[in-house]
């Protein structure tokens, strides 16, 4: 009975040992063209300031694990972030037309913060054969959260916020750079091919019901210009063999 236990627990501890071998820490630098809320400071009216969806080029780094099979394909798991955990001021102002410039005043404090959290598997294409560069063609899943909200400092201003939860599905076309020992590079480039979306805002006005205060909505895309260019530094957590 020792001597099966031995034996099961060697077996255990080669597959463990294989298998760490495919298996990567990576860090993901990049620009992505993506669909967020932010804060109107320029159309303030009697009910406040709003936030409103607009395309934006912004810089994101994430972190990902992923674990390579032995044909060369592999699935990935990422994540990435801006949270923020205070407000940032919020000023009105007077636009760049004008000629004589107003003094800034306060109006409020803002916080945007975004997450996102990614599945995606990943075909090599053509055989494996120790190459070190590698095409691969992925399709990935994606869901994402943004919660934003405005705290006024002024009466005639009122509390808002809003959240929106997305699922969205894609491609990506990815080359695997192999830079020898444990290091490797990865570019890429997630497309979004459409995504289900829910929204829930809010506005802090006492003349309106609570009902009215409050409004959910859904959104369905077949298609945007959502996507991402990232630059990926992968780490083997185990020496890979040699080829």
């Amino acid at each position: 009975m020792t001597k099966a236990i031995l034996v099961f627990t060697c077996l255990l501890g080669a597959l463990g040992s294989a298998t760490a071998q495919n298996q990567h820490l990576k860090l993901y630098l990049g620009f992505e063209l993506a669909d967020r809320p932010f804060l109107e400071g320029i159309n303030f009216d009697a009910t406040g300031p709003f936030y409103k969806q607009q395309y934006a080029t912004n810089p994101f780094y994430a972190l990902a694990f992923s674990r390579e099979k032995a044909n060369g394909n592999f699935w990935e798991i990422s994540g990435q972030t801006d949270a923020y955990l205070g407000f940032s001021t919020v000023y009105d102002f007077t636009g760049p037309d004008s000629i004589i410039p107003a003094p800034l005043v306060k109006l409020g404090e803002e916080r945007n913060n975004f997450a996102q959290l990614q599945f995606e598997y990943n075909w090599l294409q053509g055989a494996d054969n120790g190459q070190k560069i590698r095409p691969y063609l992925g399709i990935f899943l994606r869901a994402s959260a943004q919660w934003a909200t405005f705290r006024p400092s002024r009466a005639d201003y009122y509390e808002r916020e809003r959240w929106r939860a997305v699922v969205s599905p894609g491609f990506v076309p990815r080359i695997l750079i192999k830079t020898g020992g444990r290091w490797h590079l990865d570019l890429s480039a997630p497309i979004v091919l459409g995504y289900f979306g829910l929204e829930s805002s809010y506005v802090g006005n006492p003349v309106l019901t609570s009902e009215q205060q409050r409004s959910t909505s859904f959104d369905l895309s077949g298609f945007n210009l959502e996507t991402q260019i990232r630059l990926g530094v992968a780490y083997s957590l185990n020496k890979p063999a040699e080829n």
